[in-house]
Formats: structure tokens, C-alpha cells, sequence
């Protein structure tokens, strides 16, 4: 086996365009004719390709998504169970192809485990139950947990139904196997709704006032930026726990049997309710566009688990855990959702390290959900009202300027708003579920190893999977323009050159693009269009048809300097003056065609602009 990452032009074959290369543990490996054999025979393929010694595969998942099915793999070495992932991929349009993240020296903690049976007696004896009641069924298993300390440490799963008048449930425990120590418990009974009051998302962005936190007391918001939600699917326990969403591990959490959960910000369990439904609705989002197996469980809270300002996802528990300091995190759906965010990526594909590109997926990935769902840029703007000086206040925004690579710091959050303004983009673009099935689609392709250009070729593998590559030239525009990938031959190789690339105009400001289309075209009729993208326009004085973005179309035709003919050297600068009505944040790609007997003679890249908005 290579010991070393191979460098990798991953997904580059299957999209018929080169993606540059990356230092990761991760290597694409087509099956020639796989569609006509089984996953297990493929993943068997795959592990004497790869050279993984001493493994074998046992599938762990196979994720449905709308681009085909992932088969998930867990390696085991010597016996024993390994977190390191296998991917078996088969697509709707029957390639069959792997990935996976294998790693050598992996270490186990095998010491003083105890037998799943003890495991299964200590959670019946916990629960005050008798193996021999008849009214009680349980079954175990052994499952991996993640690497701690650079070890993996073993779990016992255990799943109780009981039906007698002690319990009255069915339960699932992990009962840690070397101490018997149970880790996680909860509820797998979901009966009833309820009702809650809620910021949605929070009283900033709904009111446009920033407001003080005030010591979290209630007077400092008006009752008017509270709305009664249904709280779907409780398990009528009384607490807040359903499907996809329990504050089971929250201390003193709220109990209400009637199911009733309206309360203001100064009382603790206002935050559970906000972070119940949040999570439980963006869930059920998520089931709409047609992912049933995205972070399908039951998320677990500790809605007061940090005592300062900050919230996490911890992937050993897969806990979400909210701050109380100044504005309490859990008050802002953007912080609630960020953090959901990291829940889903790990659920996913697995979250890599923290400080590795992966990191700042995630990180940029949850900035990009709460901005989508919510569509505002700005993310946290009522939490952001405790610790910043500027108006309006935020956290971070989607919808910033960072360029690839030469803006990466290597800290995650800062490179993660790389990721999420090239997300937001798409979002701005093709719309909100476009881009958020498409974004989400992607994951399934990924491991814990893939950075910025993996992901962006991801993007558009799902593209061309879910709609046939339809939307490949917005995508390719996007990611070009951010710096994360390079254009492709699928493009002419002419050019349009902006002066700067800083230049971000405002409404109603001029700017100048120069042409270069070579002597074939000198003298030609040139036309400037916004990129192709939604809607069809006819480019004036033709009948040729070219789609453009929708909030574009009404300029086509009434900017001076749009149409023009080019000079003797195929050349011409252009003096472009921004509609005093272009939308503020909006972005316009430059492109041009000349046109030749009512013909495309030539088509340039994409140049990235973007209306200056702060």
C-alpha cells in the first residue's frame, strides 16, 4: 500500500474537464461495466485497487439521494471495527465508481471490553425492567464510536421496548463497552404535535430594529416579533423531543404534557423551543427536496450547555451544544441552524479535520444554510448585536469578497466565508432549492478528505446527474470567479478582460471592459450579456434566443455600450455604466458573443461582477 496521499484529478473524467488537484487520502477508481455487479463486488474491487491491506468492507448505510445510491462502507482491520470509509457510488445514469479515505496505523481501544449482554443488563437494570418480563423486548449490538485520543472507542447499542406500567417506550442507549457507562439515551416513540412561541428567525432581521440584549429580560423585544409555530411530531412525553430534534441532555429542561410551550426570552425554556423548531423544520425542508436520508435522526441539544458566548457541534457525542453568553445563541435561528449545519456535513460524508479545507467546508456550509433557508447574507445579526460596533450587525455574511486562494489564512471560519459566498452565489442564482439540492447532493460524493476544488467538482457532477449538466456554466461561472476552479475548454478561447478584479461598482457607475477576440472576428458585431443562466431574451437585432438571469433581463438592450461592433484587431474597450436600478448584491456576468450571419461566431469566460452593496 502507498503510504502517502496521491494527488488527485477527482471527478474530472466523469465531467469531461480537468479539476485541479489536491494532497488528499482520496482517489476516484471507475468500474468498468459496474453497473451489472453487486456493491459488495465492487467495494471488494475497490479495496485490492486502492491497496488497503489487511481490510474487509461491512456496509454500514446505503443513502438514497436524487443523483442514485451511496453504499457506505466501514473498513475493518484485524477483526475489529474502523471509522474509515469505503464509498460505493452508483449514479442514475448507471456509472458505478469509489472513493475512499483509508488511513494506516489506526489504533483500537480493545482493553477490559465488556460483553453486549452486560451492556444489554446494566440498561434494563437502569431502566428498573426484567429480561423475562414478556412485555419487554430489547436487542445489542457493537457499534464504532469516533477516534478519541487517537483510539476508537467501542459502544454497545442497545434498543429497549417496553410496555408495562414502568415503561412505556421503546429506547435506544450507547453503553460504553470498556465501562458500561451509558453515553446516549433516547426516545424512538413520536405521537403528537404542539405549540410554541418563536423568533423567526430573529427580531433583527424580521423588525430591521437592533436591539439591545438588555440582560435577556423581556421588554427589551416586543411581543410582535414572537410567532406561534406548530411544534411537529413531540412524542407526548411533555418534553421537547421528536423525530429530529430532543433538548433531552438540556438541564431543568421545560415540561409542558399539554404540549404548549409559549414563552418569552427570559425564561430558559424559550430557547428550547427555538432550537427544537428550527432543527425539526429544516429537517423536514431537507425531506422535501427529496432527501430522506440526510441527517435523518433524532439531533440531540444541550440548549444551555456553555456558559460564554459560544456554540459547537461535537462529533463524538453529535451533541449540539448552545452559549449563554450575551444574546443566548439559541435566540438566533442563523446560530441554530449554523450549528445544524455541522450535524449534517459530518452525517453526510464525515467532517475532516478541523484546520484542513474540510474544516472550512463546514464552516462555510453552515454560514451558507442559515443564509439560504432564511435568504439573508447577514448570519447571526441578533447574536452579533453583544460583541460588534458596525450597523447592521452580524456575525459573518455570506455575500463577501474573498478570493481563492490568495485570501485563505487557514483558519476555518475566515476560509469557510470563501466557501459560503461561492454557495451563496449559486443560491442567488438558480434559487434557493436549485442551489441547495444541488450543494446537498454534492456531500453524498464526498469523504472527510475533500477540499474546496473536490467539493466544486462535486457541484457539478450532482448538476449534471440531477438536471443533466443544465446549470453547468452558472456553476462553473461561480466557482471560477471565486477562484477555486479554472475555466474549461468548454468555452471558446477568447477573452473578455476586466480592468480590475477588485472593481465592484456601485449602482449607477462606470467601469471599462476590454475585448480581445482575434483578427477572425475584427470588425464583428459584439454583444455584452449578463451570464447564461434563467429566462431566455432575444440579443438585439437578432433572432437568436440566449438565456440570462432573470433579474437581468429588463438591461438587455437599454445599457449604453451593450452592442458594438469590434475594431480592425478583433478589439474594442467598452465603457459600461451600471443600471442606477441594478439590484444591490446581485452579480453580473460579463460575456459576449460575436455574431457572424445571424450566427455565434464566438463565445468569452465568465467575468465575475458584482454590485457593490457596503
Amino acid at each position: 500500500m502507498r503510504a502517502t496521499a496521491v494527488l488527485l484529478w477527482f471527478f474530472g473524467a466523469l465531467l469531461g474537464q480537468p479539476v485541479f488537484g489536491q494532497e488528499i487520502r482520496e482517489r476516484r477508481l471507475e468500474f468498468p461495466g459496474g453497473s451489472l455487479r453487486a456493491a459488495k463486488t465492487l467495494a471488494m474491487e475497490a479495496i485490492e485497487a486502492f491497496e488497503i491491506d489487511d481490510a474487509r468492507a461491512v456496509l454500514t448505510r446505503q443513502q438514497h439521494s436524487p443523483a442514485g445510491i451511496t453504499n457506505r462502507y466501514r473498513l475493518e482491520r484485524a477483526g475489529l471495527p474502523s471509522d474509515e470509509q469505503l464509498l460505493v457510488i452508483r449514479t442514475t445514469d448507471g456509472r458505478a465508481w469509489s472513493v475512499t479515505n483509508a488511513e494506516r496505523g489506526i489504533q483500537f481501544d480493545t482493553a477490559e471490553i465488556q460483553s453486549p449482554l452486560q451492556s444489554l443488563a446494566e440498561v434494563l437494570d437502569h431502566l428498573g425492567l426484567y429480561a423475562d418480563d414478556e412485555t419487554v423486548k430489547a436487542s445489542v449490538e457493537r457499534i464504532v464510536s469516533r477516534r478519541v485520543d487517537g483510539q476508537y472507542r467501542l459502544y454497545h447499542s442497545v434498543v429497549v421496548r417496553s410496555s408495562n406500567e414502568t415503561l412505556e417506550a421503546t429506547m435506544q442507549f450507547l453503553v460504553a463497552a470498556r465501562n458500561g457507562e451509558v453515553a446516549q439515551e433516547r426516545s424512538l416513540r413520536f405521537e403528537a404535535d404542539g405549540l410554541g412561541d418563536v423568533f423567526d428567525p430573529n427580531p433583527v432581521q424580521t423588525s430591521g430594529v437592533v436591539y439591545s440584549d438588555d440582560d435577556d429580560s423581556n421588554a427589551a423585544i416586543p411581543a410582535s416579533q414572537y410567532f406561534t409555530r406548530t411544534l411537529q411530531g413531540l412524542d407526548g412525553s411533555g418534553f421537547l423531543t421528536g423525530p429530529y430534534a430532543s433538548t433531552a441532555p438540556t438541564a431543568y429542561r421545560t415540561y409542558q404534557p399539554g404540549l404548549v410551550f409559549q414563552f418569552q426570552r427570559a425564561d430558559a425554556a424559550f430557547e428550547e423551543v427555538m432550537a427544537y423548531y428550527h432543527i425539526d423544520e429544516f429537517q423536514r425542508y431537507l425531506q422535501s427536496l427529496g432527501f430522506d436520508d440526510a441527517n435523518n435522526r433524532q439531533q440531540e441539544l444541550d440548549v444551555h450547555g456553555i456558559p460564554w458566548d459560544n456554540s459547537y457541534y461535537d462529533t463524538s457525542d453529535r451533541r449540539l451544544y448552545f452559549g449563554d453568553g450575551g444574546v443566548d445563541d439559541a435566540e438566533d435561528a442563523d446560530i441554530i441552524l449554523h450549528e445544524y449545519g455541522h450535524s449534517l456535513h459530518d452525517d453526510i460524508s464525515g467532517i475532516g479535520d478541523l484546520w484542513s479545507e474540510n474544516g472550512a467546508l463546514s464552516e462555510g456550509f453552515g454560514d451558507y444554510l442559515a443564509a439560504s433557508r432564511f435568504q439573508d447574507a447577514l448570519v447571526g445579526e441578533w447574536d452579533a448585536t453583544s460583541y460588534v460596533m458596525h450597523d447592521p450587525p452580524y456575525l459573518r455574511r455570506a455575500d463577501g469578497n474573498k478570493h481563492y486562494p490568495e485570501d485563505k489564512t487557514g483558519e476555518s471560519h475566515d476560509d469557510g466565508e470563501i466557501w459560503a459566498a461561492a454557495l451563496w452565489d449559486l443560491n442567488q442564482d438558480l434559487g434557493a432549492a436549485a442551489a441547495d439540492t444541488l450543494i446537498l447532493q454534492s456531500m453524498f460524493f464526498q469523504t472527510p478528505a475533500s477540499g474546496f476544488q473536490t467539493a466544486a467538482a462535486t457541484i457539478l457532477l450532482a448538476d449534471q446527474v440531477l438536471n443533466g449538466g443544465a446549470n453547468i456554466p452558472v456553476i462553473e461561472g461561480v466557482f471560477v470567479s471565486r477562484g477555486i476552479l479554472e475555466p474549461t475548454t468548454s468555452y471558446a478561447n477568447t477573452t473578455v478582460e476586466l480592468s480590475a478584479r477588485e472593481t465592484k461598482p456601485q449602482p449607477g457607475e462606470s467601469f471599462t471592459l476590454d475585448l480581445e477576440a482575434g483578427l477572425e472576428n475584427a470588425g464583428g458585431l459584439y454583444v455584452l450579456l449578463p451570464a447564461p443562466a434563467i429566462g431566455s431574451t432575444v440579443l438585439p437585432g437578432t433572432e437568436l434566443h440566449f438565456d440570462v438571469t432573470a433579474q437581468w433581463t429588463s438591461f438587455l438592450g437599454s445599457v449604453p455600450g451593450l452592442i458594438g461592433n469590434l475594431d480592425g484587431s478583433g478589439t474594442a474597450s467598452v465603457a459600461f455604466t451600471l443600471p442606477p436600478g441594478a439590484p444591490v448584491g446581485a452579480r453580473l456576468y460579463a460575456q459576449y458573443v460575436t455574431i457572424v450571419g445571424n450566427q455565434f461566431n464566438a463565445m468569452s469566460n465568465l467575468v465575475p461582477l458584482r454590485v457593490q452593496g457596503y
